[in-house]
């Protein structure tokens, strides 16, 4: 944390994520982030803490993906690109709570309507953690911002895929995390707009259970094959954390 002094956003509490180097400001009802977010920047980092590169997290929420993978990367330039005003104030907000207005910038507006507000081909990693459900499945939520956030309403697999593989540069590198269940039609969707799927991670809540979600990472304009990594297990027994999630939720 930065000790930048921030006003207070309303209905918004403080909430500390990688054991206190991350400061978030979120809504008290509406949208909040879950592990899935530090998982996908764990994913998403890759293994040089040195690399400087640009990075486009989009449907940012609060912005911590991105801000995240700042914290991992202090060499990254990170743009957050929200469509809905409040969350989209919320990264301002926790872009200056963390001191790092130099190198990440906030775009607020649509997935679809990017073109003049985040240049094509500038990113070399995108990253996503978004909406998983598609619109009319299930009961959607009567708070409209989490609504947005948890239901494809405004965004859909495709449009999302398109506007990553539009963002990458090539040889870029797009990650995601899903219902372990939507799996296939992640990496269909992935192909279809020239992103090969090179890595993929199951997700899952303890031993012995199915996986839950399931981490994938599309590359721009390369035709390595997939490697699928080593399981990531999150609970050894009920609320004990595995030594791996441990890790990840720890930032280390």
């Amino acid at each position: 944390m930065s000790g930048v002094e921030v006003d207070p956003p309303v209905g918004c509490a403080i909430d500390e994520a990688l054991r206190g180097r991350l400061a978030l400001w979120q809504p008290d009802r509406g949208y909040r982030f879950s592990v899935d977010a530090l998982l996908l920047a764990d994913f998403a980092r890759g293994a040089d803490p040195g690399w400087q590169g640009g990075i486009v997290d989009l449907g940012a929420g609060c912005g911590v993906v991105g801000l995240a993978l700042a914290v991992h990367l202090p060499g990254a330039r990170v743009t957050l690109v929200e469509l809905q005003a409040r969350l989209a104030g919320l990264c301002r907000v926790n872009t200056r709570e963390n001191g790092m207005e130099h190198r990440v910038e906030v775009v607020e507006g649509d997935l679809r309507r990017l073109k003049g507000l985040v240049e094509g081909a500038s990113a070399d990693r995108v990253v996503s953690n978004p909406p998983f459900r598609t619109a009319g499945s299930g009961r959607q939520s009567p708070d409209p911002e989490k609504a947005i956030a948890n239901m494809e309403l405004e965004v859909s697999l495709p449009v999302l895929v398109a506007s990553a593989a539009r963002l990458l540069r090539p040889r870029g590198r797009f990650s995601v995390i899903y219902p372990a269940e939507r799996v296939v039609e992640v990496c269909d969707s992935l192909a279809h707009h020239g992103l090969r799927p090179v890595r993929l991670r199951p997700v899952y809540p303890l031993v012995g259970r199915p996986a839950r979600r399931v981490l994938v990472q599309g590359r721009k304009g390369v035709s390595d094959p997939l490697v699928v990594d080593p399981p990531l297990v999150i609970h050894e027994a009920a609320d004990v954390y595995t030594a791996e999630a441990a890790r990840i939720l720890n930032g280390r």
